[in-house]
């Protein structure tokens, strides 16, 4: 798909009531306050898209007509926190996450109108346990990212040991069940839900079963705020034909000084027993103007698709980088960076990844804010430089405009373009503390669009209040 010109419209805005705060949350003696607090979180973002798009390639790499789209999207959002039920008080947090979408113009294959929850979840609190049910998100350790309905528990021991598990059915994606998904090596050319008389004979596709498609999975852990934390952790998913994917991790976080700070995690897929990441690294303070960090990092990135997916089949080579960086305060404002990763690939090619940047706050009203950097990344498929340059610059106190420029020059050109840009700028109006208006937009230029643009509108709305 090239996408010829899009232009966006974005508008958001949260808002956040606090009534009286609980006995168990007391607020200061002689403030007036002696009621419950409970917090309420409302979110709403839309988004209008209008952009030319064609299908690429065309039947035997002929032109095809280009087509005139304006999806409409909508996302809202809504949480309660520390609700009062009879036995416990502040014990309940709701939450509620929803999209929408209305395809105007034309929409080819796509749905009109779709849309879906994202998130409908309870959890209630009781001592230092908790159990949360609906749908929800599972995020972190052998789990990734997992969306699911279903349960999860955890409790956490006064002396750092703690347990989370969870289990339920996954949530399916949206566009895996539309007409005309295309499944490779089927007789059919595409996922056929309805006979029709010309196609009378034609293959079909079965509706997925919720039921085949289910995951579980846990953590154990122990947790000390002045040493760190370690954490073993273990998630199984099945999907329509058996195992997508079951993964053991493991993940550390230690501080044994002040001045030094160290994680690692690790992910080993318990199909193939192969090590699907591991990555360490440390941050170093020796002085307050300078911060220094190493990291090392292996991936194999076929095995962190599902069992079940075609593409897991097809060898995809492991990759190990290693590098550091440093960040210096040289003089008042002025803050110098710059970073170096080596890479090896499982073929035995190599690359490389470079960044510096150069920051700058002068004056003592610290009104404008400079920055310039340079990114440099060698591989053997392909290769790229990026300068970058950004201004901010706060005009009065409620008035702050920005700016900020990318361009990137390809090693080999990608679709007979050897070039890309991206520039945006906003202007932000912060005229209450609880209130504030984004305005800005952007322009690229890349080898997959002749030109995009993009415009937002966002307004932000916070207000926080006690009453007595």
């Amino acid at each position: 798909m090239v996408v010829r010109c899009s232009f966006v419209l974005a508008t958001a805005a949260l808002v956040t009531w606090l009534t009286p705060p609980a006995s168990a949350m007391a607020a200061e003696p002689g403030d007036g306050a002696d009621g419950d607090r409970m917090a309420i979180t409302i979110g709403a973002d839309t988004y209008l898209r209008l952009f030319e798009r064609a299908a690429l390639p065309g039947p035997g790499g002929s032109v095809v007509d280009t087509t005139l789209s304006a999806p409409l999207y909508q996302y809202a959002s809504f949480r309660v926190a520390d609700i009062d039920l009879p036995w416990q008080a502040d014990s309940t947090d709701v939450e509620l996450a929803a999209w929408g979408n209305v395809a105007m113009g034309e929409s080819g294959d796509s749905r009109r109108v779709d849309g879906d929850i994202t998130v409908a979840s309870v959890r209630h609190r009781f001592g230092p346990a908790y159990a949360r049910l609906g749908r929800q998100l599972s995020a972190g350790g052998a789990a990734r990212l997992s969306h699911f309905d279903g349960a999860a528990v955890g409790v956490r021991l006064p002396f750092g040991l703690g347990a989370d598990g969870y289990g339920g059915l996954t949530v399916l994606p949206r566009w895996n069940d539309r007409p005309g998904y295309h499944h490779l090596g089927s007789a059919a050319d595409s996922l056929i839900r309805t006979p029709t008389p010309s196609a009378p004979d034609a293959e079909f596709a079965p509706e997925p079963r919720r039921a085949d498609h289910w995951l579980a999975g846990g953590r154990l852990y122990y947790s000390q705020p002045s040493l760190g934390q370690l954490g073993l952790s273990f998630h199984e998913q099945h999907e329509f034909e058996g195992l997508g994917r079951r993964n053991l991790g493991a993940d550390l976080r230690v501080t044994p000084h002040d001045m030094v700070a160290a994680y690692g995690v690790a992910l080993v897929d318990g199909d193939a027993w192969g090590l699907t990441e591991a990555r360490f690294g440390v941050d170093v303070l020796p002085l307050k103007e300078l911060a220094l960090t190493a990291e090392l990092l292996h991936a194999t990135p076929a095995l962190f698709l599902s069992r079940q997916s075609v593409l897991s089949v097809f060898s995809t080579d492991p990759f190990d980088e290693v590098g550091g960086g440093a960040t210096v305060a040289v003089l008042e404002g002025l803050q110098l960076g710059a970073a170096g990763y080596g890479q090896r690939f499982g073929d035995g090619e190599l690359g490389m990844r470079l960044r510096g940047h150069i920051r700058f706050v002068p004056g003592s009203l610290r009104r404008l804010t400079m920055r310039a950097g340079y990114h440099r990344v060698a591989e053997s498929a392909n290769g790229y430089h990026a300068p970058r340059v950004a201004l901010s610059y706060r005009i009065i106190d409620p008035l702050t405009l920005t700016a900020d420029s990318y361009f990137y020059i390809y090693d080999t050109p990608i679709r007979g373009v050897d070039t890309a840009w991206v520039g945006a700028a906003n202007a932000r109006w912060a005229a209450l503390d609880d209130l504030s208006l984004l305005l800005g937009g952007s322009l690229s230029r890349t080898p997959y669009g002749s030109l995009d643009g993009q415009g937002i509108a966002r307004l932000e709305l916070d207000m926080d209040w006690v009453t007595p």
